[in-house]
């Protein structure tokens, strides 16, 4: 037996001691090791020697309702009687509650720091009188059903200060996402908007090219209670790198009973596109009563798919579609400053002559891809469950372990693939032009100077093999275990060890052929005369060579996971200058992450416009933080609370970054606010190590050499066609050069109850961001190729240039929010009008730093090929009067100028959509609800943008489905 003075060593350490190494770690994990752990240790030291407790007294309990799962602990019988409940009226806002008193009228999270006590976004420390110290917007879950919301992704459309990085429509451009939906607070990107559920962060998304984010699709929207959305920056207590806010997603907890949701959602137009969500919940078991509590969600949806040639807006038959491309069907064929085809007319599907938008008139052809393969909303289905157990250990403490499981499947539906001048038909081959069965080039065409021991370029693309569908599997997995209670009287903790992982799978199921030199190419089986890329009408063998060319199978493989390991503890401390109580909070968190992706080494060059290397990324990194706020109030109902955070990057060094907020209630009826913070964001393990890689450009581009102002030098050997309003390849990939961004952000506001019932806030925000991280647009990567080099063909047509991830320069954004809350409980029931709302008055930014400033807001910038709206919001106005209700909702977004403007277009109109619902509850339990989203079937703004989704207007910022009506059938127990 060990003597109790001697230290163990060996197998005779406890396994907790054992499993950490003293020796070896920093100072910031020793510290989050004892704050985590200390909790614990004291916690189930009073759970088996009670006489520490004999002469405890529990506070009094609070009087708010104790359905969100924390333990209420017993009032003392002198305990004050409690105030009087609001009237229910006011939880039956539907939509957004204004952020005055927002968080006390929901359930908590799972950051409440003492059990009854009510947890508000961005602070460590809890109670209700921090509600309107904090920008906090609170979602109601069971509202935004009855607007129709099945999905997370679709609440974006809800939060005015977002700028949506999702849509149905985004599968083809450089923006395809493989089903993925992010969020992006302020247009700062969606790397910089913190995702958390239960008020802990979640996996980023795996698929190279995505993995800066979280995919919003790993949360299952069934299993959600409310979302509390801060608008602030640079949160201390989860972590600084929140630059542009964070969005909690909080869950259900300590439900009795259950209930089945089933919906059914169909567009009024033909095309498809209707969905299915159903889902069911179950919960047992009292955690006040009982000391236990379990529940259960599980749900499924599905829907199909939608092609863009159903809707007018992006149809070829549309004159206003002005996004061709030079691969065509049949081929075109390229050499020197001669661009040619063989087939006179133009007249296969989606061939258009190349004079149409002012082309030279060479006899080449151009290609309405769009017409070929776009899609308006993908085809999709998602089943996810979310489990989570409770359990009292005493009355102080409890134990929470929660599981989540999401996996969605996309197909994603695009253009034939082309073949952008990568293979050459050789001289003396049977379908080279002139030697017999294609003819060669005219006078007109440039025949005089053709070459014919030259070989030519084949701008070629594969409509014989179909569209190119591609298949995306998303899944996630994440457990928490998390402790949370009091210890030694006065001290609250809350701890926990989670496991995130995300993993995505890319198949290329059909459409994709295989342009590699050597086995089984396209380019061998043209120049062995199997296949002649210049005839609309193949016979039965070139079908079948071609079709030989296929390639499939799963290109590539992607994984992250993070275990993190936190804890917080925080107390009053005194009344210091007798305006009430003064608190701390310490924290720590422990964060490993690791980043795998494998792309088949066989598959990768066969398939060239999949943008992929053949290149593995195994990576990971180390992130040690440690913590703190101070919340003082002060004299004059003045409070002041400081924040403060440190994290250490085991690739990228180390940074302290601190936060200060004011708040001041001269009156009953205002509240004034104000806050200052510093962020951190470190490069993502994506930005750092993503392998170098071709993909194709946004297009619209023009070869500044060949097509100086987008017109082609002849005399240069440029061509109209080949080398002007078209894409190019480019080379994107990591850069372990970077440096981390770093912000300051500074908001300003109030929040004002000028009569009963109704609450007014404002706050003026101002962001600056430096050293951002991203990639230049096309546009002004080719102006500058001192700093971007390009690689030019025999001929001088570019065959890709750089454009890989770098510091770009500063961006500088600020703004107002405006929310208004109101309610009126009369005879005739209960009405409701809520309004937030976003303007934007500066958004600037830098491609290089101390470079040119360019505007963003109202503008289409091709420098950042996004829009940051100038003015941005949501309008609800509701009624309900015993088991009825009703409302409408009008979402509005202000115009913007164009992408590109052309005589009798230059700017994007105002978007305003107009939604409206209505339901009716049943005494037992069951309620339907009716409604229809964009009532006045409202086009998608006509744009002329070719970056994300298809041409004819943003999938970013539009939905392309039209009108959609859908029934939902509930019921309770």
């Amino acid at each position: 037996m060990t003597n109790s003075s001697t230290p163990a060593t060996g197998s005779e350490r406890t396994p907790l001691v054992a499993a950490f190494n003293w020796k070896g770690a920093s100072k910031a994990s020793i510290c989050a090791f004892m704050l985590a752990f200390a909790p614990l240790t004291a916690s189930w030291a009073q759970t088996t020697d009670s006489a520490d407790d004999a002469d405890y007294v529990a506070p009094a309990a609070p009087a708010a309702d104790d359905s969100d799962g924390d333990i209420a602990p017993a009032a003392p019988a002198a305990a004050e009687p409690a105030a009087p409940a609001a009237p229910a009226a006011a939880a039956a806002a539907p939509a957004a509650a204004a952020s005055t008193g927002a968080a006390a009228a929901v359930p908590s999270s799972s950051q409440t720091t003492q059990l009854g006590d009510i947890a508000v976004t961005g602070s460590a420390l809890s109670g209700a009188d921090k509600a309107d110290a904090l920008p906090v917007t609170s979602y109601s879950a069971d509202e935004l059903r009855e607007q129709g919301i099945t999905s997370t992704p679709q609440i974006l459309n809800q939060i005015s200060s977002s700028s949506s990085s999702s849509g149905p429509g985004l599968s083809t451009g450089s923006q395809v996402t493989g089903g993925a939906s992010f969020a992006d607070l302020r247009g700062l990107g969606p790397n910089k908007t913190l995702i958390l559920l239960n008020g802990r962060r979640l996996a980023t998304n795996s698929l190279e090219g995505n993995g800066a984010a979280t995919d919003l699709n790993t949360i299952p929207f069934a299993a959600i209670d409310h979302i509390e959305v801060l608008r602030d920056s640079a949160s201390a207590l989860y972590g600084t790198d929140a630059i542009g806010g964070v969005i909690n997603f909080i869950t259900k907890k300590n439900l009795q009973g259950g209930g089945v949701d089933l919906q059914y959602t169909a567009p009024t137009r033909a095309g498809g596109g209707d969905s299915q969500t159903l889902s069911a919940t179950f919960g047992k078991g009292d955690l006040n009563k009982d000391g236990w509590n379990v529940l259960g969600t599980i749900s499924y949806q599905r829907a199909s798919a939608i092609d863009a040639n159903t809707r007018d807006f992006v149809t070829p038959l549309n004159p206003r579609i002005r996004s061709t491309s030079s691969n065509t069907f049949p081929g075109n064929y390229a050499q020197g400053g001669i661009f040619a085809n063989p087939q006179p007319g133009c007249d296969t599907p989606g061939a258009l002559p190349d004079t149409i938008f002012g082309g030279s008139g060479s006899g080449s052809c151009r290609e309405n891809y769009t017409a070929l393969g776009a899609q308006v909303q993908q085809r999709y289905d998602q089943p996810s469950f979310f489990g989570d157990a409770q359990y009292k250990i005493n009355d102080n403490n409890k134990v929470d372990l929660s599981y989540l499981y999401s996996k969605k499947t996309t197909y994603s539906v695009s253009a034939p693939a082309p073949t952008s001048g990568q293979i050459s038909v050789q001289p003396g081959t049977p379908f080279y032009p002139g030697n017999g069965i294609v003819p060669a080039p005219t006078a007109a065409q440039g025949g005089a100077d053709f070459d014919p021991n030259d070989p030519v370029s084949l701008y070629y693309r594969s409509n014989p093999l179909g569209q190119r569908v591609n298949r995306s599997e998303n899944e996630n997995h994440r457990v928490v275990l998390n402790f949370t209670g009091r210890f030694l009287k006065d001290y609250h903790y809350d701890t926990a060890f989670s496991y995130n992982q995300s993993s995505t799978d890319y198949y290329l199921q059909s459409g994709e052929f295989n342009q590699y030199i050597g086995d089984d190419s396209l380019e061998d089986a043209i120049n062995n005369g199997q296949f002649n890329p210049f005839d609309p009408n193949l016979s039965q063998s070139e079908r079948a060579a071609l079709a030989s060319t296929e390639t499939t199978g799963d290109l590539e493989s992607g994984k992250t996971r993070a275990y993190v390991w936190d804890g917080k503890v925080d107390r009053d401390i005194g009344d210091w200058f007798g305006a009430g109580q003064s608190a701390l909070a310490l924290g720590a968190q422990y964060r490993h992450e690791t980043l795998d992706v494998s792309v088949d080494s066989y598959l990768a060059p066969r398939a060239p416009s999949s943008g992929l290397s053949a290149n593995k990324i195994s990576e990971d990194r180390d992130v040690e933080s440690v913590f703190g706020e101070l919340n003082v109030p002060l004299p004059f109902n003045v409070e002041l609370d400081a924040q403060g955070r440190y994290d250490n990057y085991s690739d990228v060094g180390d940074t302290l970054n601190p936060k200060v907020s004011l708040r001041w209630q001269p009156i009953d009826q205002l509240t004034l606010r104000a806050s200052y913070a510093e962020g951190f964001h470190a490069p993502t393990l994506f930005d750092l190590y993503q392998p170098l890689a071709n993909t194709y450009s946004e297009g619209g581009l023009d070869d500044p050499i060949l097509c100086p102002g987008g017109t082609a030098d002849s005399a240069a050997g440029g061509s109209q066609t080949r080398d002007c309003d078209t894409q190019f390849q480019e080379a994107q990939g990591g850069n372990q050069n970077l440096k981390p961004e770093k912000s300051k952000s500074w908001s300003a506001g109030f929040v004002l109850t000028p009569i009963k019932y109704v609450t007014l806030t404002a706050d003026f925000w101002a962001v600056e961001l430096s050293q951002q991280i991203g990639v230049a647009s096309g546009s002004y990567a080719l102006a500058r190729p001192d700093q971007f080099p390009v690689t030019r063909n025999d001929d001088g047509a570019i065959d890709y240039f750089v454009n890989q991830n770098q510091n770009l320069g500063k961006t500088q954004t600020n703004g107002e929010d405006i929310q208004l809350q109101a309610y009126y409980p009369s005879d005739l029931g209960t009405f409701t009008l809520q309004m937030q709302g976003t303007y934007t008055n500066k958004y600037d930014f830098q491609n290089v730093k101390g470079g040119q400033y360019y505007n963003n807001v109202s503008e289409f910038s091709s420098a950042s090929n996004q829009v940051i709206f100038r003015w941005k919001h949501t309008v609800t106005l509701g009624w309900n009067k015993g088991p009825y209700a009703l409302g409408v909702v009008n979402h509005y977004s202000s115009g913007y100028r164009d992408s590109t403007v052309y005589p009798g277009h230059y700017g994007v109109h105002d978007y305003v959509t107009w939604d409206t619902y209505g339901s009716y509850r049943f005494d037992n339990g069951l309620q339907f609800t009716v409604g229809a989203n964009n009532v006045f079937d409202v086009d998608p703004v006509y744009s002329t943008q070719t970056y994300a989704g298809q041409a004819g207007y943003d999938a970013r910022y539009a939905d392309g489905v039209g009108r959609t009506v859908y029934g939902r059938l509930s019921y309770k127990f």
